[in-house]
C-alpha cells in the first residue's frame, strides 16, 4: 500500500471526525 494513500485514508477519517464534532454540535 502506497504511503500517499495511507496518509489520504489518515486525513480523510480526521476531516470525518471534525464534521462529525461540528454536527453534534449544532445538534446540541
Amino acid at each position: 500500500m502506497p504511503r500517499k494513500y495511507r496518509h489520504g485514508k489518515e486525513n480523510i477519517g480526521r476531516i470525518y471526525s471534525l464534521i462529525g464534532h461540528c454536527a453534534i454540535k449544532i445538534a446540541s
